[in-house]
Parts: C-alpha cells; structure tokens; sequence
C-alpha cells in the first residue's frame, strides 16, 4: 500500500471533489502544472 492509498481512497476523493468546480483558466493552468511535473521525473 502507497502513502496515497492509506491517506485516501477513491470514495473519499470522489465525495471530497464532488462539488469542486474549475474555471477553463484553472483547467489549462493544472494541465501545464501537471506536464511539467511528469518531465522533472
């Protein structure tokens, strides 16, 4: 088991987000975050 999973499952995740909404800026911003964190590794 990962630190992720013991710190959350996939029920709490979807329940802790299901209300979250996300601007089309915010969207683009988290997608270019996303891609520069998967070239540092």
């Amino acid at each position: 088991m990962t630190t992720q999973e013991s710190l959350f499952n996939q029920k709490t995740i979807d329940r802790l987000c299901s209300e979250i909404q996300l601007s089309a800026k915010q969207k683009k911003a988290a997608i270019e975050w996303l891609q520069l964190l998967q070239e540092k590794n």
